[in-house]
């Protein structure tokens, strides 16, 4: 049985092995958990290691961020600082755009830092991973979520949040003159009426083609996040697997003892029973004797 001082530790070691455990590598962190989860078994918190055990594998991008606010805080204490600047600067044109543009800046650095992460890690942030940790950040700093702002800034973060980038029109300096292009289709459109197009016209392209560019960008980017939502619930579905494998590991343990106990006891009461029986044995025999010689 765990002692007193092993009982009340157990709390602040699982919160301990939690945060060892998110700041582990990220393709470590299965074999970490289990070795935690063994860990606080042995040393007899059980609730302890329940927790751990059921503790998810975060996203990628989750696990990069959670590396960023471990490694590089000041950088996510910039980014939301800058989100609530930008978001109350929103009556003044001039004021929105430098506010939009600072914002920027500060989720490009942040960004920069969590592919600094998976690169050391041995791996390399996409373009859409990038988006994706741009919009949680935003999703998390613009919600009334305090647990979710606990889990970004210590570490803990388990998954991406979505969110629409209020600042997305914005442009953060003057806008730049392009060139007129023109896609193959829209190459083998007739000119109307042998006009040749006016600037509007191309304008027009030029928005159309950005508009379908953003709406493959986002059909992309939602497959990726359906794709690592499943993984993340098929990561807790095994969690909680080998949680209740565990608990039922430790009840087997558990039964297997108390039935080695119980037939100990029965040997043991038999032992008596048949002592109890000789001895009043003996001592019938020693009244029978008794009364003869009487």
């Amino acid at each position: 049985m765990a002692s007193k001082t092993q009982r009340e530790a157990g709390p602040g070691d699982a919160a301990g092995a939690l945060d060892r455990l998110y700041g582990a590598p990220f393709d470590d962190f299965v074999p970490t958990r289990r070795e935690m989860v063994a860990a606080l078994r042995a040393g007899g918190d059980v609730a302890g290691a329940r927790a751990v055990a059921a503790a998810a594998k975060p996203s990628r991008t989750a696990w990069a961020l959670n590396q960023v606010a471990r490694k590089r805080p000041e950088l996510l204490a910039a980014a939301l600082e800058a989100r609530t600047k930008a978001a109350a600067a929103q009556t003044s044109g001039d004021a929105l755009r430098a506010s939009a543009r600072a914002y920027r800046d500060c989720l490009a650095a942040l960004v920069q830092a969590a592919s600094d992460a998976l690169r050391e890690g041995g791996g390399e942030l996409t373009a859409s991973q990038g988006r994706r940790i741009s919009a949680t950040v935003q999703a998390i700093a613009g919600a009334d979520d305090a647990v979710a702002r606990e889990a970004l800034l210590t570490g803990h973060l388990v998954a991406d949040v979505d969110v629409d980038d209020p600042f997305a029109g914005l442009e953060a300096g003057p806008a730049r003159e392009r060139p007129e292009t023109r896609s193959p289709r829209e190459a083998a459109l007739p000119a109307r009426h042998g006009v040749k197009r006016s600037s509007e016209d191309v304008s027009t392209l030029e928005k159309a083609r950005e508009r379908e560019k953003q709406a493959r960008e986002r059909e992309k980017l939602a497959q990726e996040r359906e794709q690592e939502r499943q993984a993340a619930e098929l990561e807790k579905a095994r969690a909680k697997v080998a949680a209740l494998e565990d608990e039922a590991r430790q009840a087997r343990v558990a039964a297997r003892e108390a039935e080695v106990a119980a037939g100990r006891a029965r040997a043991e009461a038999e032992r008596l029973r048949r002592a109890v029986e000789a001895v009043e044995k003996r001592l019938s025999d020693a009244k029978g004797e008794l009364r003869s010689r009487s």
